[in-house]
């Protein structure tokens, strides 16, 4: 955009570039290549070199850009012809830039006329809100060596608080730069302000411009339209105001142009107009264009082609995210659920391609997978299931897609569920070692691992029902996808496995297909231009990352919770929520004004009850300032519940283990092991109990009445305080308490939970709550904090230590072992044999029955 303002002794008449791309006034080398449609406040592209360098921050991906300017022949002997090269990358937080220009400026005199300007420009931000950048010029001519030693500084800033508005700052030549002995060349500053709407689909834009010594302000309105995705319209003007009122104002110059985007690369190209020397009318002065290619997506005139996502199931999903400096890393369950959620609103994907292969999911999160495909199907996209992995769970997760298609050298083999009640009593005996526990509740069975050899009435009842109803839901499920009935399908789980050619003859499977022959079978089952793409990546529109946004934070209650910090176990490195680490969060997001509302994700049997009271306590203190949603995975059952009930609402799968209200206490005595090694242990001790909970001796009388009177003040405190946010008075919590599990749609009968929904049901919920709608919101997770200081924090340090690891990194010590038995093997005895270890002697613990892990 230029505006022309050129004092000639012919023509007694004043022309200069427009301000924001010449800085208007005194002729200077500064001014490089007039961009064809320029801003202070939006530019963030390449061509910030030239504009502001500020919008370098602001860049996410590369960009290689061309620039040219060709003035018509009236102005040639003025303001001469110019190109540029430019190359910039960013990834939103940091940008660096360079940029070649040729120039030709003859009204800088004959020994100046032509010559080169170089810049490097680099910025940091704020993502989407602020962005602070510096350019450095530098200058190379054949004719004037002042000119090859010149170095100018530019400085920019750009604000962005919200989507609809922001301002910019550009100070060109901040720093004294002389071309001549006497006079350095005068600073230029700019100021901008942008309103925006429809995702920066429509911009007014206005800019004001100072030279140092100058009388005259530079106002430069500007409009632009994209009234079709990748064209624009847009439209400068410009105006001269008189600071000390010597003169009237007046209009100096128009611009307008086009801009055509296919996405990652196109042009733009713009006329310039200026007042003619005799204020009779208008003069042409020149054309302008833009070319840019890069990785910087933008709105396109091309509509998206169709394509396929491919999406793997393995092992490298968690609950939650976890990064390792040595080891394997994993994804969250999130990521992947937001990924369906984005394919599914996505206009350009035809459909996705699940492969199924060996995950760690439970049932539950696999029925929030089939919530997701449900929502991809209506929304009118296809989905095919490519099955490595036969077992229940892998054709439970499969059956999500419309059609299932499995590897020729894979039985069909479901085996059905099963969970094994283990007790290592007569192992403890054998050694020497006396487990003693008291619980509340008859169903309260987690402690009956170590005092009895079979499981109680209780547990297996309650397994059996918990089994029962897992079942039932994942086979109606998969046989309907199929086509069958229930009974058909669990009388071939009978019988399974069953080969492939079988298989596909009944209806199982819909194609036998190995990985390497999968684009060719896609291409004949759906058309030769059919594209598959290994994983989900939305294109993010450079226009529509504006401004900081409200959150709704994620946070975690995952594995055993553990008083002090969060950390991983030694031996099979699970997860552990430290209540110190937790509550810490949880203030910090009470006091965070961003954060709109919070979803609580709870996949926890629970652990400590001090601990689980302690979160309890923090989750209602900050519900108390914004909305508190609780999403149950797997497992949220006893110290795990008793953390979701302190949200404003409860969400749980069908397939959620939960409930299991109750509390246990006991210790392990080891004085007969300790006799058989030639130890003794001699108490010098000053009160009754001041031994209850010794490892060298059992419990008396006495000290088991004053453990037991503890458990039924926690087990009353449990029930009030779980009560307190539910339909259910404390009486009627405890007539479906007294330790008993429940799946998630029989908690729902018993109103222990409010809604059947998965994480992303929750975190909709959240936003409404919070008067949000989608688009309006970033969804992040916060994690709690974890050190080495905490005991947790040490444990995995010694875990990591014995693991032969770097203490930096603790992680796994299964990790280093394949899939197979005795990786399964080592991951059951941390889960079922070894958590009482983790915690104290007598401690009061809440967690559930016999752990049930469904195989």
């Amino acid at each position: 955009m230029i505006v022309l303002r050129l004092r000639s002794a012919l023509a007694a008449t004043t022309l200069s570039l427009m301000a924001s791309t010449a800085w208007a006034a005194a002729p200077t080398p500064s001014r490089g290549v007039p961009v064809p449609d320029s801003s202070l406040t939006t530019q963030s592209d390449g061509a910030s070199l030239e504009v502001n360098p500020a919008g370098l921050g602001f860049l996410t991906g590369t960009e290689l850009g061309y620039r040219f300017f060709y003035p018509s022949d009236t102005y040639d002997d003025v303001l001469g012809a110019g190109h540029g090269l430019s190359l910039a990358a960013g990834n939103g937080f940091a940008g660096i830039g360079a940029q070649v220009q040729w120039l030709r400026n003859p009204v800088l005199g004959a020994d100046l006329g032509s010559y080169r300007k170089y810049t490097l420009a680099g910025a940091l931000a704020v993502p989407r809100l602020l962005s602070l950048g510096v350019g450095l010029n530098t200058f190379g001519s054949r004719t004037n060596e002042r000119l090859n030693a010149l170095t100018t500084i530019d400085v920019g800033l750009q604000w962005r608080p919200s989507a609809h508005f922001g301002a910019g700052l550009m100070i060109r030549d901040a720093t004294p730069a002389f071309l001549s002995e006497d006079h350095a060349l005068p600073t230029r500053v700019g100021v901008g302000l942008a309103l925006r709407g429809f995702d920066g689909r429509l911009v007014f834009d206005t800019e004001l411009y100072h030279v140092r010594g100058d009388r005259l302000l530079y106002v430069e309105p500007r409009i632009m339209g994209e009234f079709y995705p990748g064209v624009r319209i847009f439209a400068r003007g410009a105006m001269t105001v008189d600071r000390r009122q010597e003169e009237e104002s007046r209009f100096i110059a128009l611009s307008a142009g086009a801009e055509i985007s296919a996405g990652t690369f196109g042009a733009s190209v713009a006329s310039h107009l200026s007042k003619s020397a005799t204020d009779a009318g208008t003069d042409f002065v020149g054309m302008g264009g833009r070319v840019w290619l890069g990785s910087q997506s933008r709105r396109s005139f091309i509509a998206p082609g169709s394509r396929w996502v491919r999406l793997d199931l393995d092992e490298s999903i968690a609950e939650q995210a976890q990064s390792e400096l040595f080891g394997p890393s994993t994804r969250s369950f999130l990521e992947i659920m937001n990924q369906l959620d984005g394919l599914t609103q996505d206009a350009a994907v035809d459909g996705v391609i699940l492969s199924v292969g060996n995950s760690a999911l439970g049932y539950a999160q696999l029925w929030e997978l089939h919530q997701a495909f449900q929502r991809l199907h209506e929304a009118g996209k296809h989905s095919v299931a490519l099955m490595s992995s036969t077992s229940t769970a892998g054709i439970y997760a499969a059956s999500a897609a419309r059609e299932i298609w499995m590897l020729p050298v894979t039985p069909y083999a479901p085996t059905g569920l099963q969970a094994e009640l283990t007790s290592y009593q007569g192992m403890l005996e054998t050694i020497g070692v006396e487990a003693e526990f008291i619980r509340i509740g008859a169903y309260k069975s987690a402690p009956e691992s170590f005092v009895r050899t079979h499981p109680s009435e209780e547990a297996l009842e309650q397994t059996g029902e918990y089994v029962d109803q897992i079942y039932e839901e994942l086979t109606s499920r998969i046989a309907s996808r199929r086509g069958l009935e229930t009974e058909e399908l669990q009388e071939i789980i009978d019988h399974a496995p069953l080969l492939p050619d079988e298989a596909l003859e009944r209806g199982l499977i819909d194609a036998l297909v190995y990985d390497d022959e999968l684009n060719s079978v896609m291409r004949e089952r759906f058309g030769s231009m059919v594209r598959v793409e290994e994983g989900y990546h939305p294109v993010r529109i450079a226009d529509e990352e504006w401004g900081s946004r409200p959150e709704i934070a994620i946070v975690y209650i995952d594995g055993a919770i553990v008083d002090g910090g969060s950390g991983r176990s030694p031996l099979g490195g699970s997860i552990m929520t430290g209540a110190t680490s937790v509550t810490s969060l949880l203030q910090d997001l009470r006091q965070d004004s961003n954060v709109k509302a919070v979803v609580l994700r709870v996949d926890s049997p629970g652990g400590s009850a001090r601990a689980s009271d302690l979160i309890y306590r923090e989750v209602r203190a900050l519900a108390r300032t914004k909305p508190v949603i609780a999403s149950m995975g797997n497992v949220a059952a006893s110290g795990g519940y008793y953390v979701a009930a302190g949200a404003d609402e409860i969400f749980a799968t069908p397939n959620t283990l939960t409930g299991s209200v109750g509390i246990f206490a006991g210790k392990f005595n080891v004085e007969r092991l300790a006799q058989r090694a030639g130890v003794t242990s001699t108490p010098v001790q000053r009160g009754a109990r001041a031994g209850v909970f010794s490892l060298w001796r059992g419990w008396s009388d006495d000290e088991i009445d004053g453990v037991s009177e503890t458990m039924s003040y926690l087990y009353q405190l449990f029930l009030t305080q779980a009560a307190e946010r539910r339909p259910l008075s404390a009486d009627e919590l405890d007539k479906v308490a007294r330790g008993r599990v429940w799946t998630g749609t029989a908690a729902r009968e018993a109103r222990l939970v409010d809604t059947l929904g998965g994480l992303l049901d929750a975190i909709r919920r959240a936003e409404d709550l919070a008067g949000l709608r989608t688009d309006q919101v970033d969804i992040v997770t916060r994690l709690a904090p974890t050190g080495l200081t905490s005991m947790m924090g040490f444990r995995a340090w010694l875990g990591a230590f014995i693991a032969g690891n770097s203490p930096r990194s603790p992680h796994r010590l299964v990790d280093a072992l394949p899939p197979g038995a005795l990786r399964q093997t080592l991951e059951t005895l941390e889960t079922r044999a070894l958590w009482p270890l983790y915690f104290e002697q007598g401690q009061a613990l809440m967690l559930p029955l016999y752990p049930i892990e469904l195989r």
